[in-house]
């Protein structure tokens, strides 16, 4: 019996009947051809694999045990600080007082720092920005009165829109921020993330897709934004709550060119020049240009005054 053909081409005909290729392979001399390729590539890989990995092993080994001991240093200071200021935090916005008496207390604080930032030239000469909503357990600055504004003033008497406002989205697989452009705090946004108010991904208005920062042109320039932390420092660096997110966004996205503005109660700012209180920065972290607190204003030494002060 002929051993079985593998058909390098079939055409179908009238009748059932195949006509093949000029070509026949035996089915035989194929699987062995394919065993001693497959053995060959499993050669292969396993032969690299080994390198990488006695390669990975030594660069591990050469590895500074004073930085990676150093980095950990860092890690667990970043740490302490973030439960020192949250519970200063607690104490500033106690659980023993009334539910009512706490949340006036937050709006006004608010309102003052919002009141502030309304007259730096930052803002006034702003024509995109990015704010972010505040999540009243996390104890943030609520800067609704900055995006109200913002809204407000969109729209010039011709129908012309002057600002555009865009806030943030988390996308936590992938550890990344996104800006979506809104035009009204009550119809634009829903409870998502955490419980934090987020923009719907399509407009309601078109059912289309919202307008994303990151989809900017080249020509046109983010301005500013305005940024949550947990704790910030005279000269301007800031503590987040660990997940990176804006700092990625910062460094990395079209927030780089933009002025940056951190928002603080009196409680989130510590004494940089104390030992157990100065902001420890990793490589990746971004400084901001301002901070507005209730009490004190604090500018990034390179930054002129002029560009920020009214």
């Amino acid at each position: 019996m002929p051993p079985r053909t593998f058909l390098g081409k079939v055409k179908p005909l009238l009748g059932g009947k195949f006509v093949t290729a000029q070509y026949t392979l035996s089915v035989r001399m194929l699987s062995s051809r394919i065993r001693f390729v497959a053995a060959r590539i499993s050669a292969r890989y396993s032969s690299r694999r080994r390198v990488f990995s006695s390669s990975f092993v030594s660069a591990t080994d050469k590895m500074d045990g004073d930085d990676l001991r150093s980095r950990e240093r860092q890690k667990e200071k970043k740490q302490t600080l973030r439960a020192r200021v949250r519970a200063k935090l607690k104490a500033t916005f106690s659980s023993s007082r009334e539910e009512d008496e706490t949340t006036t207390k937050r709006l006004l604080d608010s309102k003052v720092i919002c009141e502030k930032v309304l007259e730096l030239d930052a803002f006034k000469n702003a024509r995109r920005m990015c704010v972010y909503i505040a999540h009243p357990k996390l104890h943030e600055v609520d800067c609704s009165v900055l995006i109200r504004e913002a809204l407000d003033s969109s729209s010039s008497e011709f129908g012309e829109e002057k600002v555009k406002v865009y806030v943030p989205i988390v996308d936590d697989k992938n550890s990344n921020v996104r800006f979506l452009r809104v035009r009204d705090m009550e119809k634009d946004l829903e409870k998502r993330t955490m419980g934090i108010m987020e923009p719907t991904e399509l407009d309601w208005r078109t059912n289309e897709p919202r307008e994303d920062v990151a989809d900017l042109k080249e020509n046109e320039k983010l301005d500013l934004v305005i940024a949550p932390g947990l704790a910030f420092d005279e000269t301007c660096k800031r503590l987040g709550r660990g997940g990176g997110y804006y700092d990625k966004f910062l460094r990395e996205g079209k927030g780089r060119e933009a002025v940056k503005i951190g928002l603080a109660y009196d409680a989130q700012i510590v004494d940089g020049e104390a030992e157990d209180e100065a902001i420890p920065l990793d490589p990746w972290d971004v400084v901001l240009d301002v901070v507005v607190s209730k009490s004190r204003d604090f500018y990034r030494e390179k930054v002129e005054d002029a560009n920020f002060r009214t």
